[in-house]
């Protein structure tokens, strides 16, 4: 019998948060900024989601020169302390 659906899509959830967490530390780790572009392309969202994350408080941006800019911290903890946001 399978499990409860709650618990297979916390296991999905669940892998692709240590992937985007591997990808951070891993192949990025010199990087201190990201673009909203690039936070959509890493967590497969579009860039009015990720807008839509930082408008609601779910994550911090900071306005730079060349247009809003997410934090390394910012994602790690996002990843980290908010990574249930998706289920109940």
């Amino acid at each position: 019998m399978y499990p409860p659906i709650k618990h297979r899509i916390e296991k999905e959830f669940s892998f692709c948060l240590k992937a985007v967490i591997e990808k951070l530390d891993n192949d990025l780790p010199e990087k201190p900024f990201f673009s909203i572009k690039e936070v959509a392309e890493l967590f497969g969202v579009s860039k009015k989601t990720v807008r839509r994350w930082v408008n609601t408080g779910k994550i911090h941006a900071y306005k730079m020169d060349t247009g809003w800019r997410i934090s390394r911290k910012e994602l790690l903890e996002f990843v980290a302390e908010k990574s249930n946001w998706l289920l109940p």
